[in-house]
């Protein structure tokens, strides 16, 4: 565990000193979040802070040393926060057919070249095919996530801090690097919650979530682990974001809507429909997802109860969630909050 302080600090240090000057150079240069839609901010909100949590994880990692497998997972990390810069850049028109392909194909890389595998069946190019759509679902689970200030950032955080923990003693490496993402997204929270004044962008959202899932997948290869359970302890830990995409996904379907279409039925509006405020309703998710990425330890290590543990917290946030009021879509900011993550997207909220 001593191994992960130095990359964690490391990056949490970068990030924070970076993010300001990431907000500053987007503002400079138009790459901003304009107000209109489902959006609650009133002016427009710099992007480029996942550029900025990025730089920082990679500090951090670099501070740990970086073994080839992660400087690949590094690399397809990239090719996710380049489709997601262009949709950021000309304000989500990349059709989502395209997007997929351009995650997909990144996915493939972290894959054939990470030597990443899911481990849950026998079949060597059928495994690698999961662990490829399974990078591809976390990347647009967090992106959707990103409706409310501080969320993904603190949802990855919490996913990435448990699942570090959790691989400390098997591979360091692999370890080191998640231990770097935690602390890049916690330090860019202070600049996004409660009040944000710059946004992660979907290059930031879709990244991150491609990156700690990836980094999980990786972190049981060649230690002995059994097979699955460093997927196991991934969905664990990505619990929240993973759950809120099946909800707000089937909710769409059942209304005949698009998948692609933002809404506002997040658990997090659901939240805050019931009531809270929604810093309030961020904190509650946060504690939800420290919780998971706690139990995430325990399933790595291939206890059932910890299993169990999550799956009921999961479907006790998701039972509440769903005693929220029919009209969604009409919730309105709650707490008064200046943003509200990125929300108007076409594949966003």
């Amino acid at each position: 565990m001593s191994g992960l302080v130095l990359p964690l600090a490391v990056a949490l240090a970068a990030a924070a000193l970076l993010t300001p000057a990431a907000a500053a150079a987007a503002a400079k240069l138009g790459i901003v979040d304009r107000p209109g839609g489902r959006k609650d901010h009133a002016a427009p909100v710099p992007l480029l802070g996942g550029g900025a949590v990025l730089l920082g994880a990679l500090f951090g990692a670099v501070a740990a040393g970086v073994s080839p497998s992660v400087a690949w997972i590094g690399a397809s990390t990239g090719i996710v926060f380049a489709v997601g810069l262009a949709d950021d850049l000309r304000k989500d028109s990349i059709r989502p057919s395209l997007r997929l392909a351009v995650e997909s194909a990144a996915a493939l890389v972290a894959v054939s070249l990470g030597g990443l595998r899911a481990g849950v069946v026998p079949d060597g190019a059928v495994d690698a095919a999961l662990a490829a759509g399974f990078l591809v679902l976390a990347a647009n689970a967090l992106n959707l996530s990103d409706n409310m200030n501080g969320l993904a950032a603190v949802l990855a955080a919490a996913a990435a801090g448990g699942l570090a923990a959790g691989a400390s003693g098997a591979d360091p490496a692999r370890a080191a690097a998640l231990a770097a993402t935690a602390g890049a997204a916690a330090g860019f929270v202070p600049h996004n919650y409660p009040r944000a004044r710059v946004f992660l962008g979907d290059a930031g959202s879709l990244s991150l979530g491609f990156l700690v899932a990836a980094l999980a997948l990786g972190a049981g290869e060649g230690t002995g682990l059994p097979p699955g359970r460093a997927a196991l302890a991934a969905v664990v830990a990505l619990g929240i974001p993973l759950a809120d995409t099946a909800l707000v996904v089937a909710s769409r379907l059942r209304r005949g809507a698009s998948v692609f279409e933002g809404d506002r039925r997040h658990v997090s509006h659901r939240l805050v429909a019931l009531g809270l405020g929604r810093g309030i309703a961020v904190l509650v998710l946060g504690a939800a997802a420290v919780l998971l990425g706690a139990l995430s330890v325990g399933a790595r290590a291939g206890r059932i109860l910890p299993v169990a543990l999550a799956a009921a917290a999961v479907a006790a946030l998701l039972a509440v969630a769903s005693r929220a009021p029919e009209g969604l879509d009409g919730v309105g900011s709650g707490d008064g909050a200046a943003g509200s993550g990125r929300g108007g997207g076409r594949y966003r909220t």
